[in-house]
């Protein structure tokens, strides 16, 4: 016993970490998505799966670091290719609250009662906001970015509170860390202006442009990840979106060029609309309570570097931004490092009503304990309301239709919906191989018809464009060069139970 409190005592910030983490995973691996739903916008976890299953590439920008290491996961033999996918949410969620917990005793400097209580309740609230459980037990992205938001927030501390002769070990792993994070999401980019702050006062600071230019390698070598790409479309994987095996096929699917046109394409009117909505998001991740004691702690902590009160400003009003300016139905997810900043200032609002007495009363006491109640209290509320588990609309159209289509049949798809449940369960499962999947809204891209050549060699097929040629009809002549077989045509609707319709027509 004596040795166990000597340990804590010693490693305090790793014990309280590990507490935090241990706790969020239980959360999440309770709800965890089993079968394909887009429950919490997670529509495209068919896509993601059939990708990782196939060693193909989703839709753009690839995102070549969450695909390898989903191949990864994808060996672990627990459950379903769901769970597994879903896992590499889980683990990465739940080691980030834990990281986020220590970060805040790191830059408080103190293992003080009020500091201890404060990463608590900033890796708690944050580890329990309904947007970032809904993340974490589903397979998408924005689970794993989560984590490298704050290995991002590890690196620029640290290098904002480096001394020369310092031994910068853990610093330089964190550099290439975060290059392969840059393999994830693009949108980890947007903390650049205040990395690059970081990196001239660093070197300032140490005196050393050596160790600057040491990170900058390491970054770029992690950034390699996305050799992958043209790695793997060599050899024409059923799911390959881009083909980026030539430069202008890379350069379409890393830059996401399908979605450019939606970046701050709002209007007016939708633009006044989401700031509300993104007011009531907040609200609703922390309540009134947490609002209030994040405003208090953005305002009233101090750090003891000041850059570090400017680079939390920067991210929550950059990924807000970019939020609000992104129109899809799905952009909220990109407020996840806002959310992770609101519970950091939560966090810090502990430290400045800890001492708060009336009539000998500890007032701060009892209203942390307020916070801290009402943090937890939205618990099963939350659980209650992201779990997937109920919701596998996808992956019941996708059986049913399997079981359903007759053999050797074309399967004309429209969209993501109808697309990648079908997807997942042909390519990443090789159910029923004899079916022809085409995605008419892709078949005007050269990309798109040069992968359906070399996956159906056994189809008579269009010639393929010399370039791409949009509202062209070369998915609609497929049918006519092939008049054996069924064909089968699928339309998403909010009519049907699945959301999914399709009917089926023999020659």
């Amino acid at each position: 016993m004596n040795r166990l409190r000597t340990f804590i005592s010693q490693h305090t910030a790793i014990v309280l970490s590990g507490l935090v983490t241990l706790c969020v995973a239980i959360l999440y691996l309770s709800i965890a998505q089993t079968r394909l739903s887009n429950a919490n916008f997670g529509g495209d976890g068919g896509d993601f799966l059939a990708a990782v299953l196939t060693r193909g590439i989703p839709h753009p920008t690839g995102y070549p670091t969450y695909t390898l290491l989903g191949i990864l996961f994808q060996m672990i033999p627990l459950s379903t290719p769901v769970f597994r996918g879903a896992l590499e949410s889980v683990i990465p969620v739940a080691i980030a609250t834990g990281l986020l917990t220590g970060w805040v005793l790191y830059v408080t400097g103190s293992k003080s009662g009020s500091y201890l209580v404060a990463a608590t309740v900033a890796g708690s609230a944050w580890g329990v906001a309904p947007l970032l459980v809904s993340q974490a037990v589903i397979v998408e992205v924005h689970g794993l970015q989560s984590l490298i938001t704050v290995m991002v927030l590890w690196w620029i501390t640290l290098n904002l509170h480096v001394e020369p002769g310092q031994n910068k070990k853990y610093i330089y792993i964190l550099s290439f860390l975060v290059g392969l994070g840059i393999g994830n999401h693009a949108t980890i980019a947007l903390i650049s202006p205040a990395a690059l702050i970081t990196l001239i006062y660093s070197a300032r600071h140490s005196g050393s442009w050596k160790f600057i230019l040491t990170e900058l390698i390491l970054a770029l070598a992690g950034m390699l990840v996305y050799i992958y790409l043209p790695l793997s479309a060599r050899s024409f994987p059923p799911i390959n979106w881009g083909n980026p095996q030539t430069l202008a096929g890379f350069i379409w699917e890393v830059t996401g060029n399908p979605y450019r046109g939606l970046l701050f394409s709002t209007n007016t009117t939708a633009l006044w609309e989401r700031l509300r909505s993104i007011s009531s998001l907040l609200l609703d991740q922390y309540g009134a309570l947490g609002l209030i004691a994040g405003a208090l702690g953005a305002i009233l902590f101090s750090f003891q570097t000041k850059w570090l009160r400017w680079v939390l400003l920067w991210i929550f009003f950059a990924y807000t931004a970019f939020a609000i300016g992104y129109q899809t139905k799905d952009s909220v997810g990109y407020m996840l490092p806002a959310i992770l900043v609101y519970a950091i200032w939560i966090g810090l609002a502990v430290p400045s009503i800890w001492n708060l007495n009336w009539k000998r009363a500890p007032i701060g006491y009892i209203m942390i304990g307020v916070l801290l109640l009402s943090i937890y209290v939205r618990v099963p509320g939350t659980r209650e309301r992201v779990d997937t588990r109920a919701q596998d609309q996808l992956a019941q159209y996708a059986e049913q239709f399997l079981q359903d289509a007759p053999i050797n049949a074309i399967v004309n798809t429209t969209t993501d919906q109808d697309s990648f449940p079908l997807w997942y369960y042909h390519f990443g499962l090789q159910m029923r191989p004899d079916l022809r999947i085409v995605v008419l809204p892709l078949t005007q891209f050269v990309w798109y018809q040069e992968t359906l050549v070399h996956i159906y060699p056994d189809l008579n097929l269009p010639t393929v464009y010399s370039q791409d040629q949009p509202n062209a009809d070369w998915g609609q002549q497929i049918q006519s060069l092939n008049p054996g077989r069924p064909v089968c045509n699928t339309k998403v609707t909010s009519k049907a139970e699945t959301g999914v319709e399709y009917r089926c027509s023999n020659p």
